[in-house]
């Protein structure tokens, strides 16, 4: 989970490790696997998932964030969706955050992240919902 001061979010975030985020020339190897399973998370969504993520962002309060941007909570989910597939240089971003957001100045998201049960549950419900894609990008990834 990643907070500023108006918002928090929650999922599994898709690091591409580029040079300027991480220098160490030891991380090459670590670089190179992030982008494989970038891309293996595209071929899904372009295929499989397309329209099962569209509708989670939909009704979860889901946004798509690239590097230092802030969430795009202006962006349609199937535009969202889109532009995750049509991602040409990935690493360039720095990483990709595709889930679900709280924010502080809308009452319900508050309440949540003021009660602790009600947190965990958030984020479990979060987890929940998208491993099946991500479960999927890894064993794809592994069968080759």
């Amino acid at each position: 989970m990643f907070s500023a001061p108006t918002w928090a979010r929650w999922s599994i975030d898709l690091p591409q490790c580029n040079k300027a985020v991480d220098p160490d020339d030891k991380s090459d190897a670590g670089r190179e696997r992030a982008v494989e399973y970038f891309a293996a998370f595209q071929q899904l969504l372009a295929t499989t998932w397309r329209q099962h993520l569209a509708e989670w962002l939909r009704s979860n309060g889901g946004f798509l964030q690239l590097g230092e941007r802030p969430p795009a909570t202006d962006v349609l989910p199937a535009d969202a969706v889109r532009t995750l597939i049509e991602t040409t240089a990935p690493a360039e971003h720095g990483w990709i955050f595709c889930g679900r957001w709280l924010f502080l100045d809308r009452g319900e998201d508050a309440a949540i992240l003021a009660d602790a049960p009600r947190l965990l549950r958030w984020f479990d419900q979060t987890f929940t919902d998208l491993l099946p894609l991500w479960s999927s990008v890894y064993r794809e990834a592994y069968r080759s």
